[in-house]
């Protein structure tokens, strides 16, 4: 998952497992076991050794053992296939419990049979491989102290491993169990890890947390809920909150069923899809209702689709646009292949649901409306809701006088105007109709007959349902004074843009954000490197025990191959060039070997010498030994040297290969053909005292190495420079590159998503000073980002990474739209004017887009995993500097320096609540632009047409109607000063009598 693709190690590794290759045929697996007394001593007691051999022959009397190790190559002592164990149950013959009872009565023998130079069955010993941390006496003879027992196993990696490790994991379980439960032995820990306890760990996590995915989801349906909510059941929309919630879930099993139909693996990385595709998801919904329900509630529900989509329509196209943008940049310039997997899901999730919000969201939104101006319960949207029975005629008569009511216009004096007029009505018709135009006469049209011969009785009920309908307005409200009658959310960002906008605000709020940026930008240099493999499993794992007890109770001595491959390894001077490779190698800090003076070994294999305490070690190396092998002759017959001597290449490795102690240490370390030529071949090195913690360590060992075999006379010629002869390879070796590029990858996907979110911004905003505004701003909000990943204690790793990844397309949202509602502001006003009518009509939706955001991830935050916990703070961190860059930094910015032109409307996303009409232009001017294009396919199929004249008759009624109220010279008493949000909804019976 998180190797980079085409790097060395992962090019070296699949030669090495691949099938067809020399090293393919008989890939391995490690079990790895540590047993320990918490630091304490393990060689005081002989049982506690005992329990080391109980382990053994547990490991080789599960069910299927035999079989297993019957497909691999390895030869034991007798030249029989078996698996392959490293522990102190080598000191006994084949590994037996039984040898162990007859041969050790003290610990006194038991020290000194672990700490001979080699096995029962004479093959090399290396005591770090074996007993962690261990010491000697003060003669430096025998191994009196050590802090762990470690037992290494390597099995074929078959088709039949997994079911064998299954097995094998409830059997030291077993155990383990059986231990605790006695009382008379010491106590022994035993951690152990296996390929498959790893992958069902993984597995374990994902399932695990898959319980924050619905907790997420419940938590955004409460949220929306929450919003959508009111008290009327009729007017509420809650099933609305629901259905948005029930659009993004739609989308991610789209996606990712595409994904699997496509084969892209399903990582341990995946988790935070979901979380972030709510956050996402959810924006563009609060974008489309926030419009929806700023437009006329009278006009046709097509009228109201069309008039948000060209309001928000293109808005929310270019910010998912950049979205998708941004995690197509993470695909293609990331090497890590969980990386790819991720914004591959990623992108196709977000182009499904933008496609869904603007198709099924909305006819759901559409439905909704229906029910609502049907008259049914909100989530029992098939209950009518019960209201008192009344005749038609008594309907319309309180339908006409609870707008009068609304309107705040006094009942007395419209019926005298509505008097005077019909008069004036009867002499001169024309004259009316033009007077009805007018502000003195504009009263005229919105009088009945009905009304007129309401008595006072029903006047005083309306006054009397006015004032509870309103605010208390005070005694000393004037009859003059304007209702606003805009939703709370505008009203409240209307008076945060006053403050805002106050030149001392400007002033403090410039001097805030650039305090914080010079300090994240120390915080940034401040950034450095750290991985644990243990985040990737949960705290109460027992895993995460193996990596605390190998790090903690052992000096962590790794194997690291090198490997010989493509030439002639017959020739004298190749190989001499192999063993220039190894001593190379030897040379490395990081590498354990002899000292030159202590070179003089006695024997062709590995041994074991004791000089101050610390073994000196001789790599095992074939190449090095076989060279050694005709001076080990010397003193043998005269004819076996001749012998020797005279026999090919091929014949004498033949020869050293038929002792048994060579065979047992280099037997599967050289590949062969059926003529006896060798294919290929390795040598071990091992590192000593690598920190698996220090991530810069790692780095520097991985290209200490490099350097030395690319410095290689054989690596250099032409056809090996990219397909190297001599090579190190280790299994770490694919995270270490993982390390050393990240930082590399991170900064260039910073400064590419800068560009590209720059290029977006030129070609989609309708004003050239776009791209200009946004790439300052986006830089800045990367650098704040970064430092306060750094303030929460993050470190730069593969989760960060892709946090950061996923950050481009989050907080270019909450630039784009405002910046795009800025330039969509109609001719004539300042740039003060612009930025309060941006923050009055989209700044509320931007908050609540945040807030989902920020919801949606809540949940990681409790999640088993370290790795996502990081996930939380980063998306905490984005979320609030996305949110405060958007609604405060770039309002101020524009308020001082932003364009003052108008843009060209019919290439924007519409004109909100001051566009023209979109009912009063030709289907062919609609279609005319991108956003009038969107809009046309939105609105277009869910309801039938109307007649556009007509309706445009009624709203201009309407609007008389309400201007002539606000000019009446008396008000009802105590009527409210403040309308809901619906006070603006006309009956239809109304519409119908004013516009007749």
């Amino acid at each position: 998952m998180l190797t980079p693709l085409g790097s060395r190690p992962q090019l070296h590794a699949e030669w090495i497992a691949a099938p067809t290759e020399p090293f393919g045929v008989h890939p391995v697996r490690l079990l790895q076991i540590v047993l320990h007394n918490h630091g304490a001593n393990v060689l005081l007691d002989i049982k506690q050794t005992r329990r080391v051999l109980q382990t053994v022959d547990r490991i080789r009397t599960t069910h299927g053992y035999e079989e297993l190790c019957q497909q691999g190559i390895y030869r034991n002592f007798d030249n029989q296939i078996t698996c392959r164990i490293f522990s102190v149950s080598g000191f006994w013959n084949d590994h037996s419990l039984d040898h162990f009872d007859d041969t050790v009565s003290t610990t006194q023998e038991l020290h000194q049979i672990i700490s001979g130079p080699t096995f029962a069955d004479g093959s090399p010993v290396l005591h770090d491989s074996i007993v962690g941390n261990y010491q000697r006496n003060n003669n430096n003879t025998l191994i009196t102290f050590a802090q762990s027992f470690l037992v290494r196993l390597e099995i074929p990696d078959t088709d039949d491993t997994n079911a064998f490790e299954s097995k094998l994991l409830g059997g030291l379980d077993e155990l383990r169990r059986e231990w605790m439960m006695d009382d008379t032995d010491p106590v022994l820990t035993m951690d152990f890890m296996t390929v498959f306890a790893y992958q069902l760990e993984a597995l374990v996590n994902v399932i695990g947390d898959l319980y924050l995915v619905a907790f997420s989801a419940l938590l955004m349906v409460g949220f929306t809920c929450l919003l959508f909510y009111k008290r009327n059941p009729s007017e509420s929309r809650m099933l609305l909150g629901v259905a948005s919630v029930t659009t993004i879930c739609c989308s991610l099993m789209a996606g990712n069923g595409l994904m699997f139909l496509m084969g892209v693996p399903y990582s341990l990385i995946h988790q935070m899809l979901p979380f972030v595709i709510f956050g996402i998801g959810l924006d563009d919904t609060f974008i489309i209702t926030g419009a929806y329900f700023r437009t006329d509630p009278q006009a046709h529900v097509q009228d109201r689709i069309r008039t948000t989509m060209q309001e928000v329509g293109w808005s929310i196209s270019v910010t998912t646009l950049t979205t998708v943008f941004a995690f197509s940049l993470g695909y293609f310039t990331s090497s890590f292949p969980g990386v790819h997997w991720l914004c591959l899901s990623a992108m196709a999730t977000i182009s499904i649901d933008f496609y869904f919000q603007i198709t099924f969201f909305v006819a759901l939104l559409v439905l909704d409306e229906q029910r609502v101006q049907a008259k049914h319960k909100d989530c029992c949207f098939w209950i009518p809701l019960v209201v008192e029975d009344t005749t038609p005629q008594e309907q319309q008569d309180d339908d006409m006088l609870v707008l009068h009511a609304k309107n705040i216009v006094d009942v007395d004096e419209l019926l005298e105007l509505e008097e005077e007029e019909e008069e004036e009505l009867e002499e001169e018709e024309e004259e009316q109709i033009k007077k009805v135009s007018t502000k003195d006469n504009v009263t005229s049209s919105s009088t009945t007959e009905k009304t007129l011969a309401a008595d006072e009785m029903e006047r005083n009920d309306v006054v009397h349902k006015g004032e509870s309908m309103g605010h208390e307005s005070g005694e000393n409200n004037h009859e003059d004074s304007p209702v606003d009658t805009r939703p709370i959310p505008e009203r409240i960002m209307s008076r945060y843009a006053d403050i805002l906008l106050c030149p001392k605000t400007k002033v403090l709020v410039l001097a805030v954000f650039a305090t914080f940026f010079a300090y994240c930008c120390w915080s940034v240099t401040c950034l450095t490197q750290e991985f644990d493999v243990g985040d990737y499993v949960r705290d109460d794992s027992y895993l995460k025990n193996v990596f605390t007890s190998l790090h903690e109770y052992s000096s962590v001595v790794r194997p690291m191959a090198l490997y010989f491959r493509h030439v002639d390894q017959s020739s004298p001077a190749m190989q001499q060039q192999m063993i220039d490779y190894v001593e190379a190698m030897e040379a490395l800090p990081q590498v354990l070997a002899l000292e030159e003076d202590d070179n003089n070994l006695t024997s062709s294999t590995l041994e074991a010498g004791f000089t101050g305490g610390v073994d000196k070690i001789r790599p095992f190396c074939w190449v090095r030994d076989f060279q050694q092998l005709e001076q080990l002759l010397v003193d043998q017959p005269p004819i076996v040297l001749a012998t020797f001597q005279n026999m090919t290449f091929n014949e004498k490795l033949d020869f050293a290969l038929s002792d048994k102690i060579l065979r047992e240490v280099y037997g599967q370390d050289i590949i062969r053909d059926d003529e006896g030529n060798i294919l290929a071949s390795r040598c071990f090195l091992f590192l000593q005292d690598l920190d698996l913690k220090d991530v810069e360590a790692q780095i520097d060992m991985l290209f200490d190495q490099r350097s030395v075999s690319e410095s290689q006379p054989v690596n250099q010629q032409i056809h090996h420079q990219h397909d190297w002869a001599f090579f190190a390879h280790d299994e770490l070796f694919g995270y270490w590159e993982a390390y050393a590029v990240s930082v590399q990858e991170l900064w260039f996907t910073i400064v590419a998503g800068v560009i590209a979110v720059t290029f977006i911004a030129f070609v989609f905003v309708p004003h050239w000073t776009g791209a200009f505004l946004i790439c300052p701003l986006i830089v800045i909000l990367y650098i704040n980002m970064l430092g306060s990943l750094q303030n929460l204690g993050l470190h730069i790793n593969g989760f960060t990474y892709v946090c950061v990844v996923v950050s481009i397309g989050l907080l270019v949202d909450f630039l784009i739209h405002v910046l795009l509602r800025y330039f969509e502001c109609p001719p004539g006003l300042t740039r003060d004017e612009r930025v309060k009518q941006t923050l009055e009509t989209m700044g509320a939706s931007i908050l609540i887009g945040g807030t989902t955001t920020f919801l949606a991830v809540i949940p990681l935050a409790i999640s088993s995993l370290k790795i996502f916990q990081t996930v939380f703070n980063a998306f905490f961190a984005m979320v609030a500097l996305g949110v405060t860059h958007g609604l405060i930094l770039l309002p101020v910015v524009l308020s001082l320096i932003g364009p003052t032109t108008n843009v060209d409307h019919n290439m924007s996303t519409g004109g909100g609540d001051n566009a023209e009409d979109p009912s009063s232009k030709d289907d062919k001017d609609l279609q005319g632009s991108p956003a009038s294009a969107l809009t046309w396919a939105t609105s277009a199929s869910f309801v039938d047409p109307v007649d556009v004249d007509n309706m445009n008759l009624h709203v201009e009624t309407l609007k008389v109607i309400a201007e002539a109220s606000e000019h009446s010279e008396e008000s009802l008493e105590d009527m409210g000063s403040e309308r809901s949000a619906e006070s603006d909804i006309f009956p239809s019976s109304t519409i119908s009598e004013a516009s007749a």
